[in-house]
C-alpha cells in the first residue's frame, strides 16, 4: 500500500488510517497532530486515495468554489484553524455555518473540499 501524504492543514506526517465507526464499515485518515480528517472510504486503500488525491482539500488562498456542488447545494466541507472539519455554505463570497438553534454565522476556513459521497449502508 502506498504512503499517505502529509496533512494539508498542518504539514504533519503523523497521519493514520482509522475506522471511526466499525458498524458502517468505512475508513478514514486522521492527522494525530491537528485532528483533521479526510473523507471516508469503504476500504483503507480508498480512504488513503481520498486523502492523497480525489476529494483533496483546497486552500482558500488557491481558489473558492464556483457555483454549487454536484448535488446542487452550496454546502461544502471546510476546515477552520481551530476546529475539526465541518460543513459550511459558500454564498456571495462568504462562508457560513449553521447554528445549533437555527440560522447561520460567519466562519473563516483555511481549506475547503466538496462533500464526499455517502457510504453505502452494508448493514444487514
Amino acid at each position: 500500500m502506498e504512503k499517505t501524504n502529509p496533512c494539508p492543514f498542518c504539514g504533519s506526517e503523523k497521519v493514520e488510517i482509522i475506522q471511526p465507526i466499525e458498524a458502517y464499515k468505512v475508513f478514514g485518515v486522521l492527522c494525530t497532530k491537528c485532528i483533521a480528517r479526510g473523507p471516508a472510504g469503504k476500504t483503507k486503500a480508498a480512504a488513503m486515495v481520498a486523502w492523497n488525491g480525489a476529494g483533496r482539500w483546497t486552500s482558500v488562498e488557491d481558489g473558492l468554489p464556483e457555483g454549487r456542488n454536484k448535488w446542487g447545494s452550496a454546502w461544502w466541507l471546510v476546515k477552520t484553524p481551530k476546529t475539526i472539519p465541518s460543513r459550511a455554505m459558500f454564498s456571495d463570497g462568504a462562508w457560513y455555518a449553521q447554528a445549533a438553534g437555527g440560522g447561520t454565522y460567519r466562519v473563516f476556513p483555511t481549506h475547503w473540499m466538496p462533500l464526499p459521497d455517502p457510504p453505502e449502508d452494508n448493514r444487514d
